[in-house]
């Protein structure tokens, strides 16, 4: 009884999770449209930093958020010739090799399932689960069964030893088991670039309010934030948008928490705060000197 009602609770929550995670969702979506990208194009000219720097900080937060999410729509646009070509890259890839052989002896107390939640690909040599479901890809002991479109195709796992055979085959497969994946992988990557970009505004944020204390610049709290908030726009679509493409051309700086600082995005940033934030410090002098939220 005890293990009914646990289950039930769990299905509340995750639940309750997906609701939040489609408002989130919804609002982010909302903040995608033509007034939007207006606001992107003003973020790009320290001149209307006067008029920035004095919003909220909670619209300066939801911007950067929704301009992220942009972003990411716009690098998955950029990347889909890459990705409808990905099952002849990876044949090219294989073609390198003359021989390959590999044995996996595997021995399992319980099923994987990728991902958590409606799972996609499921590896199972228990032998509990011998047919495909509702998963798009299941490895049993002996047999690899997938379902592209609409159609279920089984092999042999014991073809597959020598994979230069099946090139052409496994090549699909690879390909189809990385597109499954790419929405945990979007996912995740989202919430890290999130992470990083929240990092480097604060301490951008703390950097030209300390600055503009010590050049006795009335620039308050409110102000630095929004500044390094909107003054991030042209390091957010330059990084994200660059994905698909070589960031080597970006010039790596560092790495920190799996994510790279680029100098090429580090001095645009700079260089439009450095600009904002004369004209963000050019407000009223009646104007509040507030937080803002």
């Amino acid at each position: 009884m005890a293990t009914k009602l646990e289950m039930e609770k769990e299905k509340g929550m995750v639940e309750k999770t997906r609701r939040k995670l489609k408002g989130a969702k919804e609002t982010v979506v909302k903040g995608v449209n033509p007034a939007f990208w207006k606001q992107v194009i003003l973020a790009l000219h320290p001149r209307n930093y006067t008029g920035l720097s004095s919003r909220s900080i909670r619209k300066g937060v939801m911007y950067i958020i929704a301009l992220l999410f942009a972003s990411f729509i716009i690098m998955c646009i950029i990347s889909l010739p890459n990705i409808i070509s990905l099952p002849g890259y990876i044949e090219n890839e294989l073609s390198r090799f003359d021989k390959l052989n590999i044995t996996i002896d595997a021995e399992m107390n319980s099923p994987v399932k990728l991902t958590r939640e409606d799972p996609q690909i499921i590896i199972d040599t228990t032998g509990k689960t011998t047919e495909l479901g509702d998963e798009k890809v299941l490895i049993t002991d002996s047999m690899l069964y997938y379902r592209p479109y609409g159609t279920t195709k089984e092999y042999n796992l014991s073809e597959f030893k020598d994979p230069t055979t099946k090139s052409e085959e496994l090549s699909r497969l690879l390909a189809f088991g990385a597109i499954l994946l790419l929405p945990t992988i979007l996912i995740t990557s989202y919430v890290m670039f999130l992470i990083k970009y929240a990092a480097t505004i604060l301490i951008a944020s703390l950097l030209i309010f300390l600055i503009a204390r010590i050049a006795k610049k009335d620039m308050g709290i409110k102000r630095s934030i929004n500044t390094a908030i909107y003054a991030a726009t042209p390091m957010v679509l330059i990084e994200v948008v660059f994905i698909p493409f070589n960031s080597k051309y970006l010039i790596p700086l560092f790495q920190m928490m799996g994510m790279n600082f680029y100098l090429i995005t580090l001095i645009i940033y700079i260089s439009l705060i450095a600009f904002s934030s004369y004209f963000a410090a050019k407000h009223r002098k009646g104007d509040k000197i507030e937080w803002g939220f």
